[in-house]
């Protein structure tokens, strides 16, 4: 099945970003929620106590769980050339990076947005963002924060709320507040060979944003493409 989005969120059993030791995956189509996967994974470190109190997962809780690589194996095919949506998405694109590369994983091509910016796009008068102050504002359920399956579906009700919304503006404000949200592809490892190690943008970051046309009747609405200036990876 082809999804709309996949919204993910992962925990971690400490600050570094390769320990997931569970991820929430919730599958999106026709604006409703059609699947949902929950995983809790073995990282290759211990629990600090911090992070056990933030989740309540321990190093008991994931035993007999398999390692992330195992899990990979599952979740690659899934999330390829598939968009994800994460609330506050650098962390979590950071873990599923941080993730492969330990490994040694080759990542696929996919594109997230960060459903904090859809959320600000469409409630443009709140100044609050944290998952569950958009869930409280939205009348998401959200009991157990921190689990990993729960935040992926809260995620996914306010991607899913806020598309709706932003669809409702007069197209004019449509189009502003869409072209306010970025769809990312810098946290993608590519496995392309051939690369030109001396080419200018070799190792940099380019973000295109706009570039689309709009007519209806005498309407015309048109946004020109910049390119940012390129920036260092890491």
């Amino acid at each position: 099945m082809i999804y709309d989005f996949i919204a993910l969120d992962f925990e971690t059993a400490t600050s570094e970003h390769h320990s997931a030791c569970s991820l929430g995956l919730v599958f999106v189509k026709g604006s409703k929620i059609v699947n949902t996967k929950y995983y809790l994974i073995k990282p290759p470190m211990d629990f600090t106590p911090y992070n056990t109190k933030i989740h309540g997962l321990d190093a008991r809780a994931v035993k007999d769980a398999p390692t992330f690589k195992e899990v990979w194996e599952d979740i690659q095919p899934l999330i390829k050339n598939t968009l994800l949506i994460a609330h506050a998405a650098k962390f979590d694109i950071s873990v599923l990076v941080a993730s492969c590369h330990f490994y040694n994983l080759p990542l696929p091509h996919f594109q997230y947005v960060d459903s904090i910016d859809l959320f600000r796009a469409a409630y443009p008068r709140h100044q609050k963002s944290s998952l569950d102050y958009c869930a409280t504002t939205l009348d998401i359920p959200l009991e157990n924060h921190h689990d990993a399956l729960e935040d992926a579906v809260a995620c996914a009700h306010i991607a899913i709320k806020s598309i709706k919304r932003i669809k409702r503006f007069p197209l004019a404000k449509m189009i502003v507040a869409f072209q306010s949200i970025d769809i990312k592809t810098s946290d993608v490892s590519f496995t392309l060979t051939n690369l030109d190690p001396d080419h200018p943008l070799y190792g940099k970051e380019v973000i295109l944003r706009g570039g689309m046309i709009s007519e209806k009747g005498n309407l015309k609405i048109e946004y020109k493409t910049k390119v940012d200036a390129p920036t260092n990876r890491r």
